[in-house]
């Protein structure tokens, strides 16, 4: 009797640990053609030794496999990274030692911005858990936004005002004004963006 108290308090320990057992990646904005990084965090991974989950990027959104790194709370572990026929990239993180993960960054996923403007959603997918004691512990999926923002379409500007002359002035969205402006502010002349 005392055997089976102590093995069912083992599975009820196991239980409320593994229900706060999460992975997430923060929300991130980008315009569209740059270059962005995905964190993905750890919580309530005490005991825990491997873990694998799914990510869905939405669509125009590229990973950058080659330039993956482990975060801190990973380090001693080896990472696995497959790309699922489904589109889905299978992530793996595991010891051969038996060394726990920690709470915090595991990992870097530095992705490319495309696609059309807005807010997109992406999800981690299947994420499991993985004990010494070989324990798996499914997990409820989770997701995060990508919000795509417009470029500004300015490259560079010029600090210097533009040389005085013939030539029209123009706002930045490209409204002709009436002769040279006297703001402060941003505006093209002569084909050129000017600093005022």
């Amino acid at each position: 009797m005392k055997q089976k108290l102590l093995n069912m308090l083992v599975v009820l320990t196991a239980m409320v640990s593994a229900s706060a057992q999460t992975l997430s990646i923060a929300p991130i904005e980008s315009e569209a053609g740059a270059k962005a990084e995905l964190v993905v965090t750890g919580a309530g991974l005490g005991g825990v030794t491997a873990l694998q989950f799914n990510l869905t990027l939405p669509s125009g959104i590229t990973l950058d496999e080659a330039a993956i790194t482990k975060g801190s709370s990973a380090n001693s572990h080896e990472l696995s990274v497959s790309t699922l026929s489904s589109g889905d990239r299978l992530f793996v993180l595991y010891n051969m030692n038996l060394d726990n993960l920690a709470n915090g960054e595991l990992l870097r996923l530095p992705i490319t911005v495309n696609g059309d403007v807005g807010t997109k959603t992406g999800r981690i997918r299947l994420f499991r858990t993985a004990t010494p004691e070989a324990v798996s512990h499914a997990r409820p999926d989770t997701e995060f936004t990508i919000t795509v923002k417009e470029t500004s379409g300015i490259d560079s500007l010029s600090p210097n005002p533009a040389p005085k002359g013939k030539g029209n002035w123009y706002s930045v969205d490209g409204k002709k004004l009436n002769g040279e402006p006297k703001e402060k502010g941003i505006y093209i002349h002569n084909g050129r963006k000017v600093v005022k």
